[in-house]
C-alpha cells in the first residue's frame, strides 16, 4: 500500500505559533481507504488554549472526519493538501508524508507510538457509524461495483421531501440507496429524530420516485419507485438501553 499520512495540530494562537499533535490522517489513495485518529485526552491542548480555542478545533475536526467517512472512496493527497491550505488557523493539518505499513490502522498505530504524546488513549465506550461506511465500501469493492456508478453523500429529492444519504449506486439511473447508521450513539433521541427525518424520505421514494444529485455532477439522476432501499447499521451494546433501535 502506497501510504501517506498527517498530524492534525492544534495551534490555539498562531501568531505564536505553538502546537500540539491532537491526531493523524492516514490513507491510500489508490485504494480508496483512509482513516482518522484522535487523541484520548485533550489535556495538553487544553492546556495551551488560552483564548478558548479548542471548541472551533473540534468543530473543524468533526467537519474532517464526515469528509473521510463521505468521500474516502475518491479522497486524494491533492484533495488533503487543498484541506490544509484552508485549514491555516486553529487546526492544521501537516504535510503529506509516506509511511510504510500494511494497512491504515497499522499506519495510525505507528505515528501514535512514534510522534503523538498522550498519557493514555481511551476508547469510545460506544461505536459510530463509521464502521458501517467502513464495511459498505468493502462490500461494493467485493463485489467489483465500479467508483464510478457509486454515489457518495447524494442528496436524494422526492416532492418536497430531501435527505442527504451515504451511498447510491446507478447506472443512468439509481438502482440501490444505503444508508448507514450506529446503535450504540449516546443521543438516542436525537437518532431517532434522524431516523424519522430520513424514514420521510425514504418512504416517499418508494412511493413516487424521486431524483439523485451527486456531488459535482451536472443533473440529476432519476430514482424509480422500485429502487431498493438498505440499512448497513451498528447493533446496539448487549443489555443497553437503544430506544432509536426499537
Amino acid at each position: 500500500m502506497a501510504l501517506q499520512f498527517a498530524l492534525l495540530q492544534f495551534v490555539p494562537d498562531p501568531g505564536k505559533g505553538e502546537f500540539v499533535n491532537v491526531g493523524a490522517l492516514a490513507g491510500d489513495e489508490e485504494a480508496g481507504e483512509w482513516g482518522l485518529r484522535l487523541v484520548g485526552s485533550y489535556r495538553r491542548a487544553k492546556a495551551l488554549d488560552e483564548f478558548d480555542a479548542l471548541p472551533v478545533a473540534l468543530a473543524a475536526v468533526t467537519e474532517l472526519e464526515e469528509l473521510i467517512d463521505g468521500r474516502a472512496e475518491e479522497l486524494t493527497g491533492n484533495d488533503v493538501r487543498q484541506l490544509s491550505s484552508e485549514m491555516r488557523n486553529v487546526l492544521q493539518l501537516s504535510d503529506l508524508r509516506p509511511i510504510g505499513a500494511d494497512s491504515v490502522e497499522a499506519a495510525l498505530e505507528q505515528i501514535f507510538r512514534q510522534a503523538i504524546v498522550e498519557p493514555q488513549r481511551h476508547a469510545l465506550p460506544y461505536m459510530r457509524k463509521s464502521g458501517a461506511v467502513k464495511e459498505t465500501r468493502k462490500a461494493y469493492r467485493d463485489h467489483v461495483i465500479p467508483g464510478e456508478a457509486i454515489a457518495h453523500k447524494p442528496r436524494i429529492q422526492s416532492g418536497k421531501f430531501a435527505e442527504e444519504f451515504d451511498f447510491a449506486v446507478h447506472n443512468g439511473r439509481a438502482v440501490q440507496l444505503v444508508q448507514c447508521w450506529s446503535f450504540q450513539l449516546p443521543k438516542q433521541e436525537e437518532l431517532a429524530e434522524q431516523i424519522k427525518a430520513w424514514a420521510w424520505t425514504a418512504a416517499h421514494v418508494k412511493d413516487g420516485g424521486g431524483e439523485l444529485y451527486a456531488r459535482g455532477a451536472s443533473s440529476a439522476v432519476e430514482i424509480p419507485r422500485d429502487i431498493e432501499v438498505s440499512c448497513v447499521y451498528v447493533k446496539p451494546r448487549e443489555g443497553e438501553l437503544a430506544p432509536a433501535f426499537e
